[in-house]
């Protein structure tokens, strides 16, 4: 950089000097010049950048702390405005309770008249943490509990006897009808219920309900998202053959939401639950269904369920046949011939006629003597003619 001295002439320095001898004062100023230096090329720094960057950020910050600080205050003010009115009304709140103290003195029945007209009553004390806050209320108060009913025995004004081990009522002995309690300092006491003292009113907030609908609201939505309609995760039979005079067990479970209600038809007809008849060929004993092999034919078991979502079913066909025994042939074992006939096989299917073993009580695959009727396109009617070897004639 070049400075440069700006200089007053001689003559008038002289001049200068010579008006301070007659006693005039003026003042020199010396001023300095600074030029850049034509050697040196410098540019200033672009800082606009950082100076607005900096603005954004301060007021984000800003921002964020104005609307946590509005949240909270506005917390504040739905938390009071809650309990305004009957803050004002001298009401304070504890747990699930407003308590409010008179600030008159009234007899027992009058004090207990001027709590229901405030929609609340007589305070009911029921534990220690209760008893703590309403002591710090009151001098010498009436509250809920009295034995104006039956002498001796303590009620509070809800009906609920008093049971607590941590407090009792203080007798008197000096005579008189002292039948209602007052609390104080001293502990609880009877008091004549004419007698004049302040009284403690509560009014228990009615929450219950309000989550009881809360709950029952979610459990209805639940119900209708959960809500699935049935099917049949089981049928099982004990056997597909069965000779006259035997019994066929079938078992049916089935699955969906709400848990379906399970029924039984036999032949097309619905059978009572626990309905066991020694007569009848089918009947329902503990969930089971229970088919009596009574005459020759094809019996029908059908397993319905169902529930507000829908229904299934699962049918099973179960055919009874008559055996016969024939006289021995030469030195062979005597033979049971036995002739059935099955209904709506198709064309497709197997073999799968069963004989009965008597010894084994079971049936077994046999397939004898097949004879073939057609009777719709794809439905067949087939006979045939099988048999089981027995023992002895």
């Amino acid at each position: 950089m070049i400075t440069s001295d700006v200089v007053f002439p001689a003559g008038r320095a002289k001049k200068k000097a010579k008006s301070r001898r007659r006693g005039s004062r003026q003042r020199v100023t010396m001023v300095n010049i600074s030029e850049p230096d034509p050697g040196v090329s410098e540019e200033p720094e672009d800082m606009s950048l950082d100076r607005e960057e900096t603005r954004k950020r301060r007021f984000a910050l800003w921002f964020h702390i104005a609307v946590i600080v509005s949240i909270g205050l506005l917390s504040i003010l739905l938390i009071s405005l809650r309990f305004n009115e009957l803050t004002l009304q001298g009401w304070m709140l504890h747990d699930k309770s407003l308590y409010r103290v008179s600030t008159t003195k009234k007899g027992w029945r009058a004090s207990r008249e001027d709590c229901q007209k405030r929609k609340a009553d007589l305070v009911v004390i029921n534990s220690r943490e209760e008893l703590a806050f309403v002591s710090r209320l009151m001098d010498t108060s009436w509250i809920g509990l009295s034995d104006r009913e039956k002498e001796g025995t303590h009620k509070w004004v809800d009906g609920t006897p008093m049971t607590s081990s941590w407090r009792h009522v203080k007798p008197r002995d000096d005579g008189g009808a002292r039948d209602c309690v007052v609390a104080g300092e001293d502990g609880w006491s009877e008091e004549p219920c004419n007698r004049l003292h302040h009284w403690i009113c509560e009014k228990v907030l009615d929450l219950d309900h309000l989550e009881a609908e809360r709950n029952k609201e979610g459990s209805v939505m639940l119900t209708e998202e959960e809500e699935e309609a049935p099917s049949i995760t089981e049928f099982h039979s004990s056997t597909h053959v069965l000779p006259v005079g035997q019994t066929a067990r079938y078992t049916c479970h089935a699955g969906g939401t709400p848990e379906p209600t399970v029924e039984w038809l036999h032949n097309g007809r619905p059978l009572e639950r626990d309905g066991t008849d020694d007569q009848s060929e089918a009947w329902v004993e503990r969930g089971f269904l229970f088919v009596r092999g009574g005459s020759y034919g094809v019996n029908t078991a059908c397993c319905m369920a169902s529930n507000s979502a829908g229904t299934a079913n699962h049918s099973a066909e179960l055919l009874v046949f008559v055996c016969s025994k024939m006289n021995p042939i030469q030195s062979s074992p005597t033979r049971c011939l036995i002739e059935v006939t099955l209904f709506h096989l198709e064309q497709q299917d197997t073999c799968t006629v069963m004989s009965w073993n008597s010894s084994q009580q079971q049936p077994q695959r046999l397939c004898v003597g097949w004879t073939h009727t057609h009777t719709h396109t794809h439905t067949h009617t087939h006979t045939r003619r099988v048999g089981w070897e027995g023992e002895g004639g």
